[in-house]
């Protein structure tokens, strides 16, 4: 090869090596998660029911039982609230900002921990914290995670 071939393949490979962590990095992006569940989906497939067989919702659930500090984790678009059994479950944005009003706040006042997996999407976070602010929930009842989480 000539060259000047050699200097055009060297700047492409490294224009490559540059905007790949942008890109997702390689493969097909189809994954659904971090494979980290047991794989019976009994957390998304069963709904909580009342004393009335009426289902019942995580913002009516929040009003009985409060947590301390309601711990988030946001993926993609997604806001995953950490439940007592370990797991995460997805939970609207709606259900989250009752969830974070109704917690007890531990002894520095802290209502929320927010984390972000590093496929978050900025757009999550915003809206995120614009309900925080609608819902009147003081920024210092909030402990914002800067670096993402994996």
């Amino acid at each position: 090869m000539k060259k000047r071939n050699w200097v055009v393949l060297g700047a492409a490979a490294a224009l490559l090596a540059m905007l790949l962590p942008f890109l997702g990095g390689f493969g097909t992006g189809d994954g659904t998660g971090d494979g980290t569940g047991d794989g019976t989906g009994s957390d998304q497939t069963q709904a909580t029911v009342g004393a009335d067989g009426k289902p019942v919702s995580t913002a009516d659930r929040a009003r009985d039982e409060s947590v301390e500090v309601v711990d988030v984790l946001i993926d993609e678009t997604s806001y995953l609230v950490l439940q007592a059994d370990g797991r995460r479950k997805s939970v609207p944005l709606d259900e989250l900002v009752v969830l974070i009003t109704k917690a007890r706040g531990n002894a520095d006042g802290k209502k929320a921990r927010i984390a972000r997996k590093e496929s978050s999407v900025l757009n999550a976070e915003t809206s995120l914290e614009k309900a925080l602010v609608d819902a009147k929930i003081e920024p210092s009842a909030v402990r914002w995670i800067i670096e993402p989480v994996k």
